[in-house]
């Protein structure tokens, strides 16, 4: 995953992220994914609302606490 954009909204985080689908090293395909964490809640969901893998959400944590002085 590659980070696009991070931002705060009003009663969240979100995250903006670009996910590729690597086969030998020649990418096939790439999409662009949302993330959102609400600031009252520890866990990061996709923006259909399903809760992310614990892997994205170590990757999206560290992500926040990189940008987090600059968002506030």
């Amino acid at each position: 995953m590659k980070l696009v954009n991070f931002s705060k909204k009003e009663d969240a985080y979100v995250a903006k992220a670009i996910t590729s689908v690597k086969i030998f090293g020649i990418s096939l395909s790439s999409t662009t994914q949302q993330f959102v964490k609400p600031l009252s809640e520890e866990t990061w969901y996709d923006f259909k609302g399903h809760e992310v893998s614990e892997n994205k959400q170590i990757l999206l944590d560290k992500w926040l606490r990189d940008h987090q002085r600059f968002l506030e």
